[in-house]
């Protein structure tokens, strides 16, 4: 089992996002355009470029991990394999 079921949804949920911004950051680092990044970097243009993606991703996240504790494996599975096909789709309609 991947996890316990006794796993605290808002921690696990705040570790994978700390995990990822550390990736994106050391990815920005290694190609060079973290100064960059920094010096044009205005909060107004963060949100607006990315707070509702955001806060849905969030949201997302969230769900999934109440759904992994309260679905059976294939049902999860099976739910969780579906973002890829919807993903795809609503890319196609934007």
């Amino acid at each position: 089992m991947f996890c316990r079921r006794e796993v605290i949804v808002a921690s696990s949920v705040i570790a994978c996002e700390v995990v990822k911004v550390v990736c994106a950051l050391l990815l920005l680092a290694r190609y060079g355009n973290l100064k960059k990044l920094f010096k044009e970097w205005t909060l107004v243009g963060a949100l607006t470029a990315s707070g509702l993606p955001a806060a849905i991703y969030a949201l997302q996240n969230s769900l999934l991990q109440i759904a992994y504790t309260n679905l059976d494996c294939l049902t999860f599975s099976i739910l969780n394999q579906t973002k890829l096909f919807f993903t795809a789709f609503f890319t196609t309609l934007y």
